[in-house]
């Protein structure tokens, strides 16, 4: 949990996770699954890949910005990106 006054915890936490808010989230978020994949961590099948679609969503629907600023240049985008996720889930 982020103490309240903590500006600084609360700007890069939304720097963690910006891409969530970002038009080229579907594209970053297959190359994670590409990745783990590569790694050996999940199988390319399509039971894998509805498996991630759905904690993508889950991740995208839980989320909150901790600042003003993210929420107000990611937060729109982000609801674009969690409704393009709600068929393949």
């Amino acid at each position: 949990m982020i103490e309240e006054d903590n500006i600084l915890a609360k700007i890069l936490a939304d720097a963690d996770v910006s891409n969530f808010g970002r038009k080229d989230f579907n594209e970053k978020s297959e190359q994670v699954f590409q990745e783990l994949v590569a790694m050996g961590k999940v199988a390319d099948t399509p039971e894998a890949r509805t498996k991630f679609d759905k904690s993508k969503q889950n991740m995208l629907a839980t989320h909150q910005w901790q600042t003003k600023a993210a929420l107000k240049f990611r937060g729109e985008q982000q609801q674009k990106n969690l409704e393009s996720l709600k068929g393949l889930a």
